[in-house]
């Protein structure tokens, strides 16, 4: 199971986003190179999210906790 958590707020303390690309062409238990977990890193401007938050009717602490990653 892979579960990174919310793509725009890593638990690393990292501001950039992540996401998992998953690659497989025939999965074979038995052969874990059969299976391929990439984690992929993106900028995206944090400030601009946590402004979507504030003008949205999710609480500010929301906000708050996209901005700790800096």
């Amino acid at each position: 199971m892979i579960n990174i958590g919310s793509v725009g707020k890593p638990k690393d303390r990292n501001t950039q986003g992540c996401c998992v690309l998953v690659e497989f062409d025939e999965l074979d238990p038995k052969n874990p190179d059969s299976l391929k977990v990439k984690f992929v890193r993106f900028t995206y401007d944090v400030e601009k999210a946590a402004q979507g938050v504030i003008q949205s009717d999710f609480p500010d602490s929301y906000a708050d906790a996209l901005r700790l990653a800096k």
